[in-house]
């Protein structure tokens, strides 16, 4: 990811770009960040800051081309490989986004990363807890008004399996062998 500058009816503008490659095509995305001159008025903290802000942006744009790419690119015959490569891109995109965020900033990343997880799979299965539901469940361990025991469990399991399977050991790399 590296700003670039682009001049447009003789005024300059901040832009961050990204350029990779899926499955052999060659694709970019690229994020506006201000005219130089207000740029250049913000203090150095303001400066980092909206660039900071405008980098996950691009990451999300980025991971959302892929993943539109690879949507348009399916067939029967590529459909294991190309998923590999948009789960690589989401790997590589959780990457760029944990070096930009500050440790407290990076665990709220994961919590929320997590609850969505661990709703949107619980789900599939016919759990009706909301993210926002599953979250207040997870932060103060109370269990929402009209929400079943059996549905309450079933996310507090999926909790401590989660738990325990990230101690146990790393997860594996990706490949294609």
């Amino acid at each position: 990811m590296h700003k670039i500058t682009k001049k447009i009816k003789g005024k300059e503008y901040f832009y961050l770009a990204k350029g990779f490659g899926v499955a052999g095509k060659r694709l970019s995305v690229q994020e506006y960040i201000s005219s130089r001159k207000a740029f250049d008025s913000l203090s150095e903290n303001e400066q980092q800051k909206l660039v900071w802000e405008r980098s996950l942006k691009l990451i999300s744009k980025k991971t959302k081309k892929v993943s539109e790419y690879l949507k348009k690119s399916l067939s029967d015959t590529t459909l294991l490989p190309l998923e590999i490569e948009l789960l690589e891109y989401s790997k590589e995109s959780y990457n760029e986004i944990t070096q930009i965020l500050n440790p407290s900033e990076l665990e709220q990343y994961k919590k929320t990363m997590f609850i969505q997880y661990v709703t949107g799979t619980s789900n599939i299965e016919g759990n009706s807890y909301s993210i926002l539901e599953a979250g207040i469940l997870f932060d103060r361990d109370i269990k929402p008004h009209g929400k079943t025991l059996r549905e309450t469990i079933e996310l507090k399991n999926f909790e401590r399996y989660l738990s325990r399977l990230d101690k146990m050991r790393p997860l594996p790399e990706i490949s294609q062998t």
